[in-house]
């Protein structure tokens, strides 16, 4: 039997600690926008085997409810953006072995402890599955080493509109199946742990607009086999040098780099042999475009 519960809006401030223990066959729960500052330890308790899909949107919630989530083994779509939550503790979801899109945007969160996406040291299995993890426009300052080690199935992470200035050379070992990673509105001034031969090189999608970023250095992107798009847009880029896109011109469809402040492009950047390349924006850059007429000519050649 199938069970569909919403008390979406109602101005909920609290739940009674038995309050879905004859629902035993739940699964579908929106309890979002309401007031809901705590959940009850044993709240879902009935649900463990049942409960797939929990919306938490826009409520009052500081923090996440560790012992709650840990009765919901079976959950694979977890909503929890918009609340207050500042800290993400070891193993917050460590029980959650079914877990498969985590959306956490609009929070406040300042600190990820370095186990906070691990299995929880009681459990049989942790939340492996993850594909999707949305941590967008929170006060994320720096990603430190291995924290998305444990997630080696992610294969989305929006890391957008925080306040990320430095991120660990290993930060993202272990995530060897990503398509696409968001970095762009954060304070990066450089992208070195795109060096880490660990990264990964199923990654098709990278945003980095919005940033800091000055120069790119020969090679930045090699290990990047199978990267398609490309947004360096809205950054300070003044130079590419002649290897910048080294690595990524068999597999680079599109390529931004608007709104920047480059006055010369050099036509060697893109004298490679760039098989799939197929689009090239420059807009709102400082050109001088009667003195680049070689990169004109470079690139106006069919295939680009």
């Amino acid at each position: 039997v199938f069970l569909f519960f919403c008390f979406f809006c109602l101005l909920i401030e609290s739940f009674d600690k038995n309050q879905f223990i004859s629902l035993a066959s739940l699964r579908y729960l929106d309890i979002s926008n309401n007031f809901l500052q705590t959940l009850p330890a044993s709240l879902f308790s009935s649900q463990d085997k049942s409960l797939e899909y929990l919306n938490l949107n826009n409520n009052f919630l500081s923090e996440i409810p560790k012992e709650t989530f840990s009765k919901l083994s079976w959950v694979r779509y977890l909503h929890l953006s918009q609340n207050r939550i500042r800290i993400l503790r070891n193993y917050s979801f460590g029980y959650m072995s079914q877990l498969f899109e985590l959306y956490l945007a609009n929070n406040q969160i300042e600190i990820i402890e370095p186990e906070a996406f691990f299995i929880d040291k009681n459990a049989f299995i942790g939340p492996g599955l993850v594909e999707k993890v949305d941590l967008s426009s929170n006060r994320i300052a720096s990603l430190n080493s291995t924290i998305f080690y444990y997630l080696t199935n992610l294969r989305y992470l929006i890391l957008s509109n925080n306040q990320i200035r430095h991120i660990d050379y290993n930060a993202l070992k272990g995530v060897n199946f990503l398509i696409s990673l968001d970095l762009s509105l954060n304070l990066i001034k450089n992208v070195d742990f795109l060096f880490n031969r660990n990264f990964s090189s199923t990654l098709r999608f990278l945003k980095l607009s919005n940033n800091l970023l000055s120069f790119l250095k020969p090679g930045q992107f090699f290990h990047l086999k199978s990267l398609n798009t490309l947004d360096l847009s809205a950054n300070s880029i003044k130079h590419l040098a002649d290897c910048a896109f080294y690595g990524i011109q068999d597999s680079i469809k599109k390529l931004i780099l608007n709104y920047n402040q480059i006055k010369h492009l050099n036509p060697c950047t893109f004298t490679m042999d760039f098989k799939s390349l197929r689009f090239i924006q420059i807009l709102h850059n400082p050109l001088n475009c009667s003195s680049n007429c070689e990169f004109f000519y470079a690139v106006y050649n069919p295939p680009y």
